[in-house]
């Protein structure tokens, strides 16, 4: 999937979304971040007809590395997601950073998407979510 924009990479992975099947809603308002800001999911997938849902949150860089930045908080915030989740990133400037991005488990590339969504829509998938810490984490059983 090479995208170029953060726009891009939710318009991308929408459409790999409801290839596959899933109910797709986009900018859902989720609760409140760690640090008091509104918490908006950009991509939650679910499968139709109800049952658990999945968050996807976009991030894109062309270089500069402030997203990637960014995407280090947003990983420390998607443990206190009320569903899973994971980031997606996608462009030049999470480069260098992706090593350290990877460490939490949360924290994908873009292309990984088609991966990783067959696994989530395995029967028994990290069907029941989690809990407590952690819950962010996408767990393929």
């Amino acid at each position: 999937m090479a995208v170029a924009t953060r726009a891009g990479m939710i318009e991308s992975t929408i459409a790999l979304a409801q290839r596959m099947g899933f109910a797709v809603e986009t900018h859902q308002r989720i609760g409140t971040r760690v640090w008091g800001t509104p918490r908006v999911i950009d991509v939650v997938l679910g499968r139709p007809g109800g049952g658990r849902r999945f968050g996807i949150e976009c991030r894109f860089d062309s270089g500069r590395g402030i997203e990637a930045e960014r995407a280090m908080m947003l990983a420390a915030d998607l443990i206190d997601w009320p569903l899973d989740g994971v980031i997606a990133v996608a462009g030049a400037g999470f480069g260098r950073y992706m090593g350290l991005l990877r460490t939490g488990g949360n924290v994908i590339r873009l292309d990984e998407l088609n991966e990783l969504l067959p696994l989530y829509m395995q029967d028994g998938a990290s069907e029941s979510g989690t809990r407590g810490r952690g819950r962010g984490r996408m767990r393929a059983r």
